[in-house]
């Protein structure tokens, strides 16, 4: 009894103390998960319908599901809301799914949505070292010089001056698709591919892939589609719920990292494989590497090292993407149920054009005048927007919208797919494919036609570019060869379900198979050896003929 009598009372003060910085401790607790795991980062905008998600923690996630693009496009036409805002976890969205509320938000206001926002998992994990393209690079004045200098790469010049690049992928993909097809029928996406990438490293680093199986090549295909898939709205949850980001078994942010290395190992082979070759193969790193020294002992370029980098990884890890997808479905439509009426349109309405064959094979490659083949492209790129969500934008300042105010700092996102497929544009055929779409439409075949290519002033800026390969593509194989598509492997051509992964960011069509036959033997042989006989002797690549 002494003893418990004896026990010393911590004082009352005392202990509402510790009590209350407890409370504090926790509340603040509290407060930071809050900020962290649920509360937006941007506040509601006033006058922009919004569309609730089923949880506070995921916003709208949960109701995209697998398929961004298409859900958006239904919540669109179910509520009559061409324009709408939602929570994607912490993150407010704006999406865009009408042509002409893109027309007003990137035509009309495009100097207010210039910026780039940034996302955790491709500019914090990806891009730490080779640093940000210039399609994913905030809007400052180095991301302007940089624009600036590679459209003169993308000028009508400049692509004619390069016309011996298209001409040798041309050439080889038509010679070995042709020679794998003999005696089966192929898939045409990973020739396609090779096509792309070729044209891109080329323009970058003077180097090429001659063997379609050289493991390099491979390698790099793997990687940039995984690299894709991290700038895509789908698989990448810690984008957008950031209480993910700490969660130890986190695979995508492992995945990242090691793509981003991965990237880095190859980026650098074809740097200096462009150094070795800046004599004698001209290429944008070779430029800057032949650039002379000035009297301070500054080389005489516009670019420095980071300019080029930039400008390169945007051409190698984004734009051969889409060129490679499009090609294939180029493929894909002529092995349709109309496919071989489209391609004696096409050859029918070269002859008329250039008189022979021989003629038509050259002048494809440094002009596009024939309409129904121009128009085939441009409704092949409307039809199928293999970006369906444009890379997302910032508000640089704010506009008027409808009579409200959309401030600056906000997150927009154009959904290519739904405003491609607007029937106020394009008409109640808009989920058809018709290739004379925009022959004698006034209404339509006027800039920027449709929005695969973004708009405005953060467009692609190989447009020009990328028509011109797909064009050459489309007339020369039309030209030489009639394509027959597999009776076991029909092509699904509807614009939302040829997709073989509606979750990646950039899509490419699901297996089908065709073959190339003949033409006229003798005139097949005369056009591919001229290629091959030019890209020999003037090019410097080592080049096959089978």
């Amino acid at each position: 009894m002494e003893k418990l009598l004896n026990v010393k009372l911590v004082p009352t003060s005392k202990v509402k103390t510790g009590l209350t910085l407890s409370l504090f401790v926790i509340i603040g607790i509290i407060i930071w998960l809050y900020d962290f795991t649920i509360k937006p980062v941007q506040p509601k905008i006033e006058g922009i319908p919004e569309i609730k998600g089923n949880s506070i923690i995921y916003g709208i996630l949960e109701k995209l599901a697998d398929d961004h693009p298409t859900n958006l496009e239904k919540f669109s036409k179910e509520r009559n809301l061409p324009v709408f805002q939602c929570l994607m976890g912490t993150q407010r969205i704006v999406f865009i799914n009408s042509y002409e509320s893109a027309m007003e938000w990137f035509i009309k206001n495009q100097s207010s949505l210039i910026d780039r926002p940034l996302f955790y998992t491709f500019h914090k994990l990806v891009s730490t070292s080779q640093g940000l393209t210039i399609g994913t690079s905030p809007w400052d004045e180095t991301c302007k010089k940089r624009r600036l200098n590679v459209q003169r790469y993308m000028t009508t010049p400049a692509i004619r001056e390069r016309s011996n690049l298209i001409d040798l992928e041309g050439y080889s993909l038509l010679k070995d698709l042709f020679r794998d097809s003999q005696n089966k029928f192929i898939y045409p996406y990973k020739y396609t591919q090779r096509l792309a990438l070729n044209f891109t490293t080329m323009l970058s680093y003077a180097t090429r892939f001659n063997d379609i199986e050289t493991p390099l090549l491979q390698e790099i295909l793997d990687i940039v589609k995984i690299i894709s898939s991290f700038r895509s709205t789908n698989n990448n949850i810690q984008d957008f719920v950031p209480f993910v980001r700490l969660l130890p078994e986190n695979d995508r942010k492992r995945e990242a990292v090691k793509a981003g290395k991965t990237r880095d190992i190859w980026l650098d082979k074809l740097t200096r494989e462009a150094i070795n070759h800046k004599d004698e193969r001209k290429s944008i790193v070779g430029d800057f590497a032949n650039a002379e020294i000035d009297s301070n002992g500054f080389k005489n370029s516009r670019l420095n090292l980071e300019d080029i980098k930039s400008i390169c990884v945007g051409l190698v890890s984004g734009g051969f993407e889409t060129i490679g997808s499009t090609a294939s479905l180029i493929f894909m439509q002529l092995v349709s149920e109309q496919g071989h009426e489209w391609q004696e349109r096409v050859y029918n309405e070269l002859i008329n054009q250039y008189g022979d064959i021989e003629t038509a094979y050259d002048k494809v490659l440094l002009e596009e005048k024939c309409e129904f083949s121009i128009s085939f492209i441009r409704e092949l790129l409307r039809m199928y927007a293999v970006i369906p969500l444009i890379p997302a934008r910032k508000t640089s300042k704010e506009f008027q919208y409808n009579g409200y105010t959309i401030p600056q700092g906000i997150t927009v996102i154009l959904n290519a797919q739904a405003a491609n497929h607007d029937k106020q544009q394009f008409g109640e055929t808009v989920d058809e494919f018709k290739p004379d779409r925009f022959i004698g439409n006034s209404h339509i075949n006027t800039p920027p036609y449709h929005f695969t290519f973004g708009a405005g002033s953060r467009a692609c800026t190989a447009i020009n570019l990328s028509n011109r390969i797909l064009y050459v593509i489309l007339t020369r194989t039309c030209l030489l060869f009639k394509v027959m598509g597999d009776p076991n492997r029909k092509p699904i051509v509807d614009y939302i379900n040829y997709a073989d992964d509606r979750s990646a960011q950039t899509y490419w069509p699901k297996d089908f198979g065709m073959k190339l036959i003949v033409r006229d033997e003798n005139m097949v042989n005369k056009c591919l050896n001229k290629s091959y006989e030019h890209c020999k002797e003037e090019m410097g690549y080592s080049i096959e003929c089978n």
